[in-house]
């Protein structure tokens, strides 16, 4: 009987590498999933705190101060949950600032509570200042709030959903491949035991 090279196994138990590896394998793809959904859930979480709420509900006929940076603009809302509402609304600076109001252009619509918000005006400030907001109209609700940060939005959410599928992905092939690894070389080294 010839003897074995000294590398060669002696019996099943001296295999390499060890079962525990395919252990190592399935945790790999187990936390790749876990940290796609934790990631998602905090990109959604951060998404959501980027959708403001106005902040000051007021009625037609009602002035409301608001304080304006140049670099920002503030939207004016009206509850739309009547078809015809409309309001006209003025702007006026209380500090010897400059601002115009101007239609938002697109629709810029959410709801809210028992609100229907959509975005009327903004108000474009040209130097920091406070500024009054007064409106008429056949509305019963109009706010003033910051518009949506729409670009934060859409990163978060598109980082969100990245992790979310590209992770678990990236650990089930990582796993997946270690699995392999682990599988060929088992089998290579059994083929050296003697029969």
């Amino acid at each position: 009987m010839t003897p074995l090279p000294p590398h060669a196994p002696r019996s099943i138990r001296d295999l390499r590498p060890r079962r525990l590896w395919y252990l190592v394998a399935a945790l790999i793809a187990v936390l790749g999933a876990t940290a796609g959904v934790a990631l998602f859930a905090l990109a959604l979480s951060g998404a959501i705190r980027d959708v403001k709420l106005p902040d000051q509900v007021f009625r037609p006929g009602e002035p409301v101060t608001t304080q304006v940076s140049a670099a920002t603009d503030k939207i004016i809302w009206i509850d739309a949950r009547t078809p015809s509402a409309r309001a006209a609304c003025d702007v006026s600076a209380l500090d010897g600032g400059e601002a115009r109001l101007e239609n938002v252009g697109m629709d810029m619509s959410y709801s809210a509570g028992e609100a229907n918000w959509r975005g009327l005006y903004r108000l474009n400030a040209l130097r920091d200042g406070r500024y009054q907001v007064i409106c008429q109209g056949d509305t019963a609700r109009l706010a003033l709030g910051d518009p949506p940060r729409i670009g934060g939005l859409a990163g978060k959410l598109g980082f969100g959903l990245g992790a979310l599928f590209g992770l678990p992905c990236l650990g089930l092939v990582a796993g997946g491949v270690l699995g392999l690894v682990v599988a060929m070389r088992r089998r290579a080294r059994r083929r050296e035991l003697p029969v």
